[in-house]
């Protein structure tokens, strides 16, 4: 696809990134719940969670330790990446990782390599911020995800579990 463009968000594409996020966590919540139904309380939004997305999105588009990407085709935005340098427990040696919060195509667009370019340029930038590590989290049963993180070259780390009190 020639005509895709990688580029930096702006504070203008705010509303755009909370409708992607929105069909995005459609989607993901889809996925997650019909593979296990106990998910469903743990995924549950707050109604103000556009608002707190939209803040949460500003803060990073203007922050120096996070990078929010629009991928584009032939000027239509159709997927979205963000991440973030966060801080990693004090006791080890490595200080910082980079942390990819959100990557969404949408549907039509997947399988094409988008992801694989939104995350090319994710990680020169945290390379270029000296960040040596990349973390991401995935839901068990989002197995399309698990593969493309897999074959990036992520692996296993920490398994978290819950359960009702």
């Amino acid at each position: 696809m020639d005509n895709i463009i990688i580029r930096k968000a702006k504070l203008k594409d705010l509303d755009m990134l909370v409708g992607l996020w929105n069909t995005f966590m459609k989607l993901h919540n889809d996925i997650v719940i019909k593979n296990n139904n106990k998910i469903r309380v743990h995924v549950l939004m707050k109604k103000n969670a556009d608002d707190m997305f939209y803040k949460w999105t500003k803060s990073n588009i203007r922050s120096k330790d996070a990078l929010v990407l629009i991928a584009e085709y032939d000027g239509v935005p159709i997927g979205y990446s963000m991440a973030y340098i966060k801080n990693n427990v004090r006791i080890y040696k490595i200080d910082k990782t980079g942390y990819l919060s959100d990557m969404y195509i949408k549907k039509k667009y997947q399988g094409k390599g988008i992801s694989s370019m939104l995350k090319d340029k994710t990680f020169a930038w945290m390379r270029k911020n000296n960040i040596a590590y990349a973390s991401v989290q995935v839901y068990d049963d989002n197995l399309h995800a698990y593969n493309v993180y897999k074959n990036w070259g992520f692996f296993e780390f920490i398994t978290e579990m819950r359960k009702k009190l």
